[in-house]
């Protein structure tokens, strides 16, 4: 259910252009900045939900 919550955000392209045009992902060496939204999206339903 989670999954098809992100896919309908349609929304990778645009976020993947904004990191690039800031550079955000400089010098990451773990999850990307896509992977990391998600988390961080997903730890975030609690309070969403709620």
């Amino acid at each position: 259910m989670f999954a098809q919550l992100v896919q309908s955000l349609n929304c990778k392209l645009e976020f993947n252009n904004l990191v690039q045009k800031h550079g955000s992902c400089h010098g990451a060496k773990g999850l990307t900045s896509w992977s990391q939204f998600v988390a961080m999206l997903f730890a975030s339903l609690p309070v969403l939900i709620h």
